[in-house]
């Protein structure tokens, strides 16, 4: 989508379509008369938190409490009750933060991982059985298509960050934020979204 602007306009306008027919049809939609008798899914799931070395609670390590918030607008999301997505019904699934591991040893459903240096990635490997022979680490920028990259690409990855505010305040946010990156993400018309690359070859033992 960030390289193909047509691919992307499709997309956006189908998206588009489908907001305005649940919008439409919303009064049917939201009436689910097998919800009583259709059985909850109960999904177990494991969030991986791999960090930058800093403390629980600090920007790239988030705590338990707001991994558990983020469980629970995702089961109202599900379920419907999320404000706008009502017309999508209840689809019977339940997100839950697993209680045991694969080896049935109880868990809290949370793994976080120091992944601040290449040794600690390579320290991973070699806990489940691989030697590592290489290890490759190096910035790589990626050009955004159009004017527009930057603010595209904030709404595409992260919009979760502005759900619990108006939609003036998060433009207001991502106005700001476009303009304090444009001295350093901003060059010869082009917007660039910086991202790394880590790139390892590992034999299993």
């Amino acid at each position: 989508m960030r390289n193909d602007p047509q691919y992307r306009k499709n997309i956006l306008q189908q998206q588009e379509q489908v907001k305005q027919y649940i919008q439409k049809n919303k009064s049917w939609l939201t009436t689910r008369s097998n919800a009583p008798q259709a059985p909850l899914y109960t999904i177990p799931v494991v969030v991986h938190v791999i960090h930058t070395g800093g403390a629980v609670g600090s920007i790239y390590n988030p705590t338990d409490a707001q991994i558990q918030n983020t469980i629970a607008y995702l089961n109202a999301v599900y379920n419907g009750s999320y404000p706008g997505t009502e017309g999508i019904g209840d689809l019977q699934l339940q997100f839950v933060l697993a209680q045991r591991d694969p080896n049935c040893n109880p868990t809290n459903g949370i793994n976080r991982i120091d992944g601040s240096s290449v040794a600690e990635y390579a320290t991973l490997l070699e806990r489940q059985g691989f030697t590592v022979t290489s290890a490759l680490y190096f910035n790589r920028e990626t050009a955004l298509t159009s004017e527009e990259g930057m603010k595209d690409w904030i709404n595409m990855f992260a919009s979760f960050f502005f759900r619990k505010i108006s939609k003036e305040q998060s433009e207001k946010v991502i106005a700001e934020a476009i303009e304090y990156l444009r001295t350093t993400n901003y060059r010869d018309g082009v917007w660039y979204a910086d991202y790394v690359r880590l790139r390892m070859k590992a034999i299993k033992n």
